[in-house]
């Protein structure tokens, strides 16, 4: 046991202190940190300020946000611990947070630079650390899962009744108001996010009736991906419901397969007139008569021009516009490709920073849930695994998305690191009846 923690000692998390100081963290700070943490992401995803305007000048995500993080910094120091604890994750973060820093004077436009930070990656990563050091229980995982499939309702409500009653902009249906799902290929991102969360949180469930609740609320959600007619939300949907199904063949839980199954089949004869064809254009490009996935393609062999004439530093952190104008002519919009909108911005060496942030928080999330399955700690396995199979979605749903410092990702990276995290003082407090890491 010993030589195999000190093969992993690279990776784990900061060790778990005695039990006196694992307890102190559910103090009256670590509680307050936590639930403000709550209220931070349902203002994320469901901005109430947008139905209650004079929330908009009380700020509420930035009181929220501030709130989180100063109970969880007094709560850490406190207890003498540290108040960024040891994860590949977080010093891939680090380290791509701080080449955008470096590379704001010499950006394109360096006050523009200074505005993506401070308006959308510091909000983005705030939620990362603050999900990694205040979700540190099985009860505290399912809670934020719960916020976020409830959370998830407002938005494939007014999805499919945009579509119903016809409210469609240039042909497609209108989004919501929230930032994260503003339009319908945003909403279609944040719905697959949610949408895996959900359907762990089914097979957490004890009660029958809750379950019915919960299965109710993942097909809310499909229904809404399938009606904003998002390409990159299909290719997510699909990998989400297949990642699913693979799961619970894998664990021999045949009948729910089968049902699924069957749902699911039922479900492909009612999927909208067109549909067929928009997804088409995925791999057929020339067909889509609106031109959007003719004029994406050519903004990607743009930004790859752009990435070959500048490898080592980009435009600038969100930037990309005025690169892509810069080489294709003024249409200012982005390169709609999360990997390419960072090498644009922040060259290579960005885009390999992210990629291993990616692969780094899929990893982890990955072993998380392997080793919560072996132990027999089930409900940690199940929501590790919605965690997983969220962010290989992600993973390739970014392929279409210009999000990388949005918090799509960084709430589901934070998540990994919480299961993770969860396994490891699980084992600090039981080691007799706990597995040995």
């Amino acid at each position: 046991m010993e030589q195999r923690l000190a093969i992993e000692e690279w990776w784990r998390p900061e060790p778990v202190a005695p039990a006196a100081a694992a307890h102190a963290a559910e103090s009256r700070r670590g509680q307050l940190a936590f639930r403000a943490l709550l209220v931070f992401t349902v203002i994320l995803v469901v901005a109430p300020q947008s139905f209650v305007p004079a929330l908009a000048g009380l700020r509420p995500a930035l009181v929220a946000a501030a709130t989180a993080s100063l109970a969880y910094v007094l709560g850490r120091a406190s207890g003498r611990l540290p108040i960024v604890a040891r994860a590949p994750e977080r010093l891939l973060a680090g380290a791509l947070f701080a080449w955008a820093l470096v590379t704001i004077p010499i950006s394109f436009w360096p006050s523009g630079a200074l505005q993506t930070i401070l308006n959308e990656y510091i909000q983005s990563l705030v939620l990362f650390w603050l999900i990694a050091g205040t979700v540190t229980s099985l009860p505290r995982l399912r809670a934020l899962a719960w916020t976020l499939a409830i959370s998830a309702v407002p938005l494939a409500l007014t999805a499919l009744k945009h579509y119903a009653e016809g409210v469609f902009v240039q042909g497609r249906v209108e989004g919501y108001s929230s930032g994260l799902a503003g339009n319908p290929n945003d909403l279609a991102l944040m719905l697959v996010v949610i949408l895996p969360l959900t359907l762990a949180l089914v097979g957490v469930a004890k009660r029958l009736v809750t379950k019915g609740v919960l299965a109710a609320m993942a097909l809310l959600q499909i229904a809404a991906i399938v009606a904003t007619f998002s390409r990159g939300g299909f290719i997510a949907l699909v990998i989400v419901l297949g990642g699913f199904l693979l799961r619970l063949i894998r664990q021999r839980t045949f009948a729910p397969a089968v049902v699924a199954v069957m749902v699911l089949a039922a479900g492909a004869t009612l999927l909208p007139t067109g549909y067929g064809a928009r997804v088409g254009t995925i791999t057929d490009y020339q067909s889509d008569p609106t031109g959007s996935a003719q004029a994406r393609w050519s903004d990607s062999l743009v930004a790859i021009q752009f990435i070959e004439r500048h490898p080592l530093v980009g435009a600038g952190v969100g930037l990309d516009v005025l690169a892509l104008n810069d080489v294709r002519g003024a249409t200012w919009t982005h390169v709609h490709d999360a990997y390419l909108t960072v090498g644009v911005d922040l060259g290579l060496l960005g885009m390999g920073l992210y990629v291993l942030l990616l692969l780094s928080s899929l990893r982890t999330a990955r072993r998380a849930e392997l080793d919560a399955d072996r132990e027999g700690l089930g409900d940690v396995g199940r929501l590790a695994g919605g965690v997983r199979i969220a962010l290989v979605a992600f993973v390739f749903a970014a392929f279409f998305y210009p999000i990388p410092y949005h918090p799509y990702f960084y709430l589901l990276a934070g998540m990994a690191l919480a299961a993770r995290g969860i396994l490891w003082e699980s084992a600090a407090w039981e080691p007799h009846d706990q597995p040995s890491w």
